[in-house]
């Protein structure tokens, strides 16, 4: 029995259609590569802006099958600032890397105005988990060189457990972030 993507597969190859099948993760699928009908370069190209991940790396792998000129963005470090370190007394305000990725950041950017508003220098880190060493590393270094007045933490993991950069320091704030629509809290 003939299933729909196998049908859709050859309707692509009949009719001259770009089609990539991708693995998403970076790794090499021959069977994958066989299937679609762009050529090795191309293929290679999506598989790594796919693997990349982000809203910059999807547009740029659109923009690409659609024939068009595209620069492949700057990979997103493990660990980083949301709008470069701070200069002064400033609030912390860890969140996950997988929002940056996938261009969430608004709820972090309204925290970071909240606080702007009432004259409070907020800074975005940007992680994979607080249990990283990257992260780890990081934030004990940045909260060296400038302590940070408060931390409001808005990743899932509890600062209780095993080793923290959190933990020594200011005063932590647990903020729960949801993707969801406001109906559905």
């Amino acid at each position: 029995q003939r299933n729909l993507l196998q049908e859709q597969i050859e309707a692509c190859h009949d009719r001259g259609i770009r089609l990539a099948l991708l693995p998403g993760d970076g790794t090499e699928d021959r069977r994958l590569r066989e299937l679609s009908t762009v050529d090795g370069a191309l293929w290679d190209r999506l598989n790594r802006l796919c693997a990349q991940g982000g809203h910059e790396a999807a547009g740029a792998a659109l923009r690409l099958l659609a024939g068009m000129a595209a620069d492949d963005p700057a990979p997103l470090p493990q660990v980083g600032w949301l709008d470069g370190p701070p200069t002064g007394e400033w609030i912390a305000i860890p969140f996950y890397r997988s929002w940056m990725l996938a261009g969430d950041i608004a709820p972090i950017r309204a925290l970071i105005a909240a606080f702007a508003e009432r004259g409070l220098d907020a800074r975005g880190i940007f992680l994979p988990s607080l249990k990283s060493p990257e992260a780890q590393t990081f934030l004990r270094d940045a909260f060296a060189a400038n302590p940070p007045l408060a931390i409001v933490n808005t990743t899932g993991f509890s600062t209780g457990e095993g080793d923290c950069a959190l933990r020594s320091g200011p005063v932590v704030f647990q903020a729960v972030v949801s993707t969801a629509p406001e109906r559905l809290w």
